[in-house]
């Protein structure tokens, strides 16, 4: 699987479709593995993750050749299916989104990525303005396949569930597609605005079709760290006048801090050798409102990410290797932390005494005197993903880290 993964052309599969490509190039994997500089440019130089693709050819080889004896030492990445909307989706009980991001078991693998990018092209497929003619001819280049469209449109759906601004997406857009230029072997660039014009239709599909529950919930967030900043106090007491806190599922305090910084300059040496530096010694009482509405969902939904990793590891007794929500171990331990990741994310979402996260970050940052009054920013209603289905991400959602 992490062969064909770091090849690239079956990444999103499903694991049948990996294995078969797998026993389609074996004679490719031991050519690569056996002379990996003859092999270069006519074997590995496009795959998606060429050096790693190498080290997984040579790894797999020496398996098949010494099966009784090799030992792996190769990390084997097992990777969230867009993990910040799969939290998104599991805070409110979005089943449909949930789908999206291969926590509900289907018939196949969901690649959201993918399905932004499809719905995306068929929206300007429909439109005749100048920007909906421009991508629709690029689209629609024979030279272009769906591995390019979602490559290009990759970045804005993946950091969605993190706040990615407008001019984040067009930059983001912007590096994607000269990313394709290169390997298309090409310079054909748009006219200003058109990146801006693909991320409106990434968002709209986004917002507006697949992830209107992850939406909902971070607008929720935003207009609680606004609700903060207007009262300029939260109720649990005056430590953080007018900042969202809240407690992730660890325990750990969490404060959304954006004010600006106390300021004093240190000198150090003397006559020409001395140095001045500017160093911060606390922080100013006025709040910088727009970051920190900007910062609030993103970093409710980073603490989330970081419980479930923090749960991940103490949940699995061997070697881990964790970058966000990558979480790599030992070939022969990956069934075991297959299940660990996914016991640490149920942990979360349906421990033994229920807890509503987004019930509990209202209850932390609406007034002892606003909270009874139902009518004080109530979190958004719950979707149709039941306890059931929480539970069954355990055993029927293997594609949810994959």
């Amino acid at each position: 699987m992490h062969c064909a993964n770091c090849e690239g052309s079956t990444e999103k599969k499903s694991y049948g479709a990996r294995q078969k490509w797998v026993a389609d190039n074996k004679k490719r994997i031991l050519k690569i593995a056996t002379d990996p500089d003859g092999t270069f440019k006519d074997d590995w130089a496009e795959a998606d993750k060429p050096f790693a693709f190498v080290a997984a050819c040579r790894e797999l080889k020496a398996a098949w050749e010494h099966q009784k004896v090799f030992v792996s030492h190769l990390p084997i990445p097992l990777d969230g299916s867009c993990n910040g909307i799969q939290h998104l989706a599991l805070l409110v009980r979005d089943k449909d989104a949930a789908r999206q991001v291969n926590l509900v078991k289907g018939a196949k693998r969901k690649d959201i990525y993918l399905e932004v990018a499809k719905r995306v092209q068929k929206r300007v497929n429909y439109v005749d303005d100048e920007f909906a003619i421009w991508w629709r001819t690029f689209f629609n280049d024979p030279a272009v396949n769906d591995t390019h469209i979602r490559k290009l449109c990759k970045q804005p759906v993946m950091t969605f569930g993190y706040g990615v601004t407008r001019v984040g997406m067009v930059r983001q857009l912007a590096e994607a597609y000269g990313e394709l230029n290169k390997k298309l072997r090409r310079n054909n660039w748009p006219e200003e605005g058109a990146f801006g014009y693909l991320a409106d239709q990434i968002d709209y599909v986004a917002t507006k079709e697949l992830l209107r529950g992850p939406q909902k919930v971070m607008e929720y967030v935003k207009s609680l760290a606004d609700h903060c900043a207007s009262k300029g106090t939260t109720w649990r007491g005056p430590q953080n006048p007018g900042l969202m806190e809240w407690t992730s599922p660890t325990g750990f305090p969490c404060v959304n801090r954006y004010q600006e910084g106390n300021i004093e300059t240190a000198s150090l040496g003397r006559g020409t050798e001395r140095v001045r530096n500017r160093v911060g010694v606390g922080w100013g009482k006025e709040i910088l409102v727009d970051d920190a509405l900007n910062g609030a969902a993103p970093n409710f939904v980073h603490s989330q990410d970081a419980a479930h990793l923090a749960h991940t590891v103490n949940g699995f007794p061997k070697d881990i290797l964790t970058v966000h929500d990558s979480f790599s171990c030992h070939a022969s331990n990956v069934e075991d932390l297959h299940f660990a990741i996914r016991a640490a994310l149920v942990g979360i979402y349906m421990p033994e005494d229920y807890r509503d996260w987004l019930a509990e970050l209202r209850g932390q940052n609406v007034s002892s005197d606003d909270i009874l009054l139902d009518d004080v920013l109530p979190p958004p209603p719950m979707g149709d993903l039941d306890d059931t289905d929480v539970i069954k991400i355990l055993y029927l959602s293997p594609y949810a880290f994959d």
